[in-house]
C-alpha cells in the first residue's frame, strides 16, 4: 500500500524506513515486496502479519506436563539441559498410535502466542478432538528456563476452545514444526515464499499445509546478494554453507545457477527437481526453517552472515526426523543438526535404530503404553558401541528378535530340543545348530554359549515380548547360572 511522505507510519517505524532509505537498501520486509519513489518520499510495501518477538536469547525447555489430550491421560517429563554449543535434543521413540505426534503438537500449542495457538487447534480439531475422550478439559504446561507457558483446552456447547497464559516470559517464542507429511523443497506454482507465522508449524497440525517453496526461497536470496551489498552477499554464502553441512557427502555444494537452484554431487550438478526424496525433504523443512527464522529475525534485530546459525535460538519440533533418508545419513542426521544449528532446541521422532546413534546421554525418551492403558515415557540412554539390532531387541524398540520367520522357526525348534533334554551330542541338535551357525554366523560354538542358551530357554519364551524389568531378570539368573557352573568346573578340576 502507498504512504505518502511516511505520515502515517509511526514515528519509530518511521524513523527506521528514513534511514533504510538512505541506504538504498530496506532489508527488514521482504525485499520483493518494498518499492521507494526517487523522491524518496513515497514508499510503497506489503506488511504481513507478523507478531513482533525477543531477538535475545530464548530459555530452553525444562519440563512438559500434558493431561486429558488425546490418548494422554497424563504425562511428565524432564529434558536435559542444552550441551555447550550443542543445543538441546530430545528424541521420543514409540510404537504407532503410541503419542509422539501429540506430543509435539501439545508442545506448539503451549509455546505459540494465543493467536497462533488458537489457529492451529481450530485447523485440527474438527476431526479429531484435543480433549480425552471422557475428559470435560486438557492442559498442557511447559517449564522453560526463564517461565513457563500453559495451554488449556475445554468443551462448550460440543466445541472446543483454548485459552493460553505465559508466566515469566513473552508470549510468542520463535517456534517451527514439521509433520510427517511436510512435504519437500520443490513444488508448483502454488508453492509461494509466505512467512506469515503460522506456516511455521502447519504442516504438523495439518497433512494438506505446505512449507514454503524452498527453490525460489533461495534464487530470491541469491538475487538480494547479487545486488552488491556485501552483508548480502555474506549472508547467501552462509546460508549455502549451512544447508551444506547436512548433506550426506560432506562434500556437496550448493548455488544458483540461471534462476535456478542446483546441488553439485561430485562433478556433476543436479537442479532441485531431480534431487531424490531425501535431499529433497531434508532441504526442504531445513530451508524453510532458516528462511522463517530469519525473516522474523529482521523484525527485531539485524542478521548476522557471520554467526546466523549459532543464534537461531528457537524451538524446532520434527515428526519422523529421518524421512528418506539412507542408513549412513541415518546414522549422521542428528550429529549434522547439531553442528548446523548448535544453539536450537530439537525435540524430534523417529522409528529407526540408527538416527538414535547421534544422541548423547539424557537424549532418548521411549513413548509406551503400560498395562492398563497409561502412557510412560521412560528416558534410556543409548550405551556405547550398541549395533542396531541390539537397539531393535533392546529397551528402545522392544523386539523379540530381527531375524527373518523361518530363522526364527529354526531357533524356537532348537529352544525347544533344549527343554526336552537333549544334549550337545544329540545328533539332530548337532545338526540344528550347524544350520543356524550357517544363518547367523555364530551359534552355540562354546560350552558357555551352549549352557547360556539352555538356562535361557529354561526361563524365557522367545514368543513372548518382555519389559525392561524381566529382561534384567533373566540376565541376572544367567548369569548366576553361569557363575554357579564355573564355580563346580572349577572344583572339580582341581579335586582332580
Amino acid at each position: 500500500m502507498p504512504i505518502p511522505a511516511l505520515e502515517q507510519l509511526t514515528r519509530k517505524t518511521r524513523e527506521e524506513v528514513i534511514k533504510e532509505v538512505s541506504k538504498g537498501a530496506p532489508r527488514w520486509f521482504p525485499w520483493r515486496d518494498i518499492h521507494i519513489d526517487p523522491d524518496k518520499t513515497t514508499v510503497s510495501f506489503a506488511i504481513p502479519e507478523v507478531e513482533r518477538t525477543s531477538g535475545g536469547e530464548i530459555s530452553y525447555v525444562r519440563d512438559l506436563r500434558i493431561h486429558g489430550m488425546r490418548g494422554i491421560e497424563a504425562l511428565e517429563v524432564t529434558l536435559p539441559s542444552p550441551g555447550h554449543k550443542e543445543g538441546q535434543w530430545m528424541i521420543l521413540l514409540g510404537e504407532n498410535g503410541a503419542g509422539k505426534t501429540t506430543i509435539l503438537r501439545a508442545i506448539a500449542l503451549a509455546l505459540a502466542s494465543e493467536k497462533l495457538a488458537v489457529a492451529l487447534h481450530a485447523r485440527s480439531s474438527e476431526d479429531a478432538p484435543f480433549i480425552r475422550r471422557g475428559n470435560k478439559s486438557s492442559s498442557i504446561e511447559i517449564g522453560l528456563s526463564k517461565g513457563r507457558a500453559t495451554a488449556t483446552i475445554n468443551t462448550s456447547k460440543k466445541t472446543e476452545t483454548l485459552q493460553k497464559s505465559f508466566a515469566g516470559m513473552q508470549a510468542g517464542l520463535p517456534i517451527f514444526g514439521y509433520g510427517s507429511q511436510r512435504g519437500s523443497a520443490t513444488g508448483g506454482p502454488d508453492r509461494a515464499v509466505s512467512m506469515d507465522r503460522l506456516g511455521g508449524l502447519a504442516t504438523l497440525f495439518d497433512s494438506s499445509a505446505s512449507l514454503i517453496h524452498a527453490e525460489t526461497w533461495l534464487v530470491q536470496l541469491a538475487g538480494v546478494a547479487a545486488e552488491g551489498r556485501k552483508a548480502d552477499k555474506d549472508l547467501f554464502e552462509a546460508v549455502k554453507a549451512t544447508l551444506a553441512k547436512l548433506l550426506p557427502r560432506g562434500d556437496e555444494i550448493i548455488t544458483v545457477e540461471r534462476g535456478r537452484a542446483v546441488v553439485r554431487i561430485g562433478k556433476e550438478d543436479v537442479p532441485f527437481a531431480g534431487l531424490s526424496d531425501g535431499y529433497l525433504t531434508t532441504l526442504g523443512w531445513t530451508i524453510d526453517l532458516i528462511a522463517r527464522w530469519s525473516h522474523q529475525r529482521r523484525r527485531t534485530a539485524q542478521v548476522n552472515p557471520e554467526s546466523f546459525a549459532s543464534d537461531m535460538r528457537c524451538i524446532v519440533l520434527v515428526d519422523e526426523l529421518d524421512l528418506h533418508l539412507h542408513p549412513r545419513w541415518q546414522c549422521d542426521i542428528v550429529d549434522k543438526l547439531r553442528q548446523a544449528f548448535p544453539s536450537t532446541t530439537f525435540i524430534a521422532t523417529t522409528h529407526n535404530p540408527l538416527t538414535l546413534h547421534g544422541t548423547r546421554p539424557g537424549e532418548v525418551y521411549v513413548v509406551r503404553r503400560t498395562d492398563d492403558g497409561a502412557l510412560d515415557v521412560l528416558q534410556r540412554d543409548l550405551p556405547a558401541g550398541i549395533r542396531a539390532d541390539q537397539i531393535l531387541t533392546g529397551d528402545w524398540f522392544g523386539l523379540t528378535t530381527t531375524v527373518d520367520a523361518d530363522t526364527q522357526r529354526l531357533l524356537e525348534q532348537h529352544r525347544q530340543l533344549l527343554l526336552a533334554g537333549r544334549d550337545e551330542h544329540d545328533a539332530e541338535r548337532r545338526q540344528l545348530e550347524a544350520e543356524l551357525r550357517s544363518r547367523l554366523g555364530r551359534f552355540a560354538e562354546t560350552s558357555v554359549e551352549r549352557l547360556a542358551q539352555g538356562v535361557a530357554a529354561e526361563i524365557l519364551d522367545e514368543t513372548t515380548p518382555i519389559t525392561a524389568k524381566e529382561r534384567a531378570r533373566v540376565k541376572a539368573v544367567v548369569r548366576e547360572r553361569l557363575r554357579t557352573s564355573a564355580l563346580r568346573v572349577a572344583k572339580r578340576r582341581s579335586s582332580s
